[in-house]
């Protein structure tokens, strides 16, 4: 199961990153809600995010959390404790709002490219319908004792698609305008060169003849002569 959850979170950021431009480390804004939700179930966030995320991650709040946590008093007091350990990231609001209005300005901002880019974590089920329905962000929750990371919405995935055919129709236009351009010529590819005729030794004839020739010369047996005493030379052999 660790295996397939690590694969799953990888895969559902990897879609936020080439889709959305998110970088490592990934900033996680968390709520009072998802730390609540942490004691109750004796979850260590800041352990158990950096097991599930696998990359770098820092987490965040907003100082409109605190205050929320702050006003709600002892039933909340161990979920503030812990949300007061974390980094807090710049929110506008001044007065403050509610945790829910803040996360989701802070979503809303977190589309535009000079804005940092946030990992919302709540239990808040109106505050991730708010997010799905902005999309290009990532949601986080705990259901059955653990860490859950949505798979990207149906907005996220449709604005992927309209960026993807809005690419398409400059290309077209581009043709239109400057035209099609020219393919570069094909070099013609030369085959495989042969042999350099001067480089190359010159066969040697086998001599068969002649060496028949020289063997049965061998075989032959030479003749003498001789001289008898009238004077008449013999052929001996």
């Amino acid at each position: 199961m660790k295996v397939k959850r690590a694969k799953h979170s990888r895969r559902v950021m990897s879609f936020y990153k080439f889709k959305f431009g998110f970088q490592t480390p990934f900033n996680v804004l968390i709520d009072g809600t998802f730390c609540q939700a942490a004691l109750k179930n004796q979850i260590n966030i800041q352990e158990q995010v950096a097991k599930y995320l696998i990359e770098p991650s820092v987490l965040v709040t907003t100082k409109c959390v605190l205050k929320e946590l702050e006003k709600i008093g002892k039933e909340v007091y161990g979920a503030f404790f812990i949300c007061n350990q974390f980094k807090v990231a710049k929110c506008p609001h001044t007065p403050v709002r509610s945790a829910a209005e803040c996360l989701s300005h802070l979503a809303r901002r977190s589309k535009k490219c000079e804005n940092p880019k946030y990992i919302i974590a709540t239990q808040d089920d109106a505050l991730l319908e708010q997010c799905r329905k902005i999309g290009g962000i990532p949601l986080m929750s705990i259901r059955y004792k653990t860490l859950i990371l949505e798979p990207p919405s149906e907005k996220s995935v449709q604005e992927t698609d309209q960026a993807a055919e809005e690419i398409e129709k400059v290309q077209a236009m581009k043709k239109e305008i400057l035209g099609e351009p020219e393919e570069p010529k094909k070099k013609k590819k030369k085959g495989p060169k042969g042999p350099n005729p001067l480089s190359m030794k010159k066969k040697q004839k086998a001599v068969v003849g002649a060496r028949k020739k020289g063997t049965d010369e061998k075989k032959k047996v030479r003749r003498k002569k001789k001289k008898n005493n009238s004077g008449e030379s013999l052929n001996v052999e």
